[in-house]
């Protein structure tokens, strides 16, 4: 059902939350030639309006920013390649969640009713979740995945607080620089 949902949802008209506008001014100027780099954005200056100052990167990840240029080098219009992106992001993150539910032995039901309330929250519309931080979550319940799968591994013989801390700071690490992908 939610597939069938957000499918339908890219022919439908699209928004995004301010941050990814933003990135997608400073995408839009690196493919006019702008700038030289993807993360960067051109505005003139208020002294002399012949004239323009780049700034040197928004404070939000550039992550999506990369995914979205790489769907433009397809043929894809930036539109419809972030459009096609936040519904890659989007599904990852909804097919993630289920797999780490199902990782930490939740029953069926409750993997259906989590699956409804992530289809019904979307619905037909991404404009709630068009913001650059959906790629993080994206990614995260993956990472959440592969530290339940290898702390089986590891802590199967034994529980050592060694392996617990390392196992625990290295999903920290993984988790955080997500957002700077």
């Amino acid at each position: 059902l939610w597939f069938v949902l957000a499918a339908s949802g890219l022919l439908r008209p699209f928004s995004l939350g301010d941050d990814f506008s933003n990135l997608l001014i400073g995408l839009k100027h690196y493919q006019i030639g702008f700038t030289e780099k993807i993360n960067t954005g051109v505005s003139p200056r208020v002294e002399d309006m012949s004239s323009s100052d780049v700034s040197l990167g928004f404070w939000y990840p550039p992550g999506p920013l990369y995914l979205i240029q790489f769907i433009c080098f397809f043929g894809f219009t930036l539109a419809d390649a972030t459009r096609l992106s936040v519904f890659m992001a989007s599904l990852a993150a909804g097919l993630g969640t289920l797999k780490v539910l199902e990782a930490l032995g939740m029953d069926f039901k409750v993997r259906m009713i989590v699956a409804f309330i992530f289809c019904i929250s979307i619905g037909t519309s991404f404009s709630g979740i068009a913001s650059s931080d959906l790629f993080g979550l994206a990614i995260l319940p993956w990472f959440f995945f592969l530290s339940i799968k290898f702390s089986r591994l590891i802590l199967k013989d034994e529980i050592s607080l060694q392996k617990v801390s390392l196992l625990v700071i290295g999903t920290g690490l993984l988790g955080g620089s997500v957002y700077w992908f």
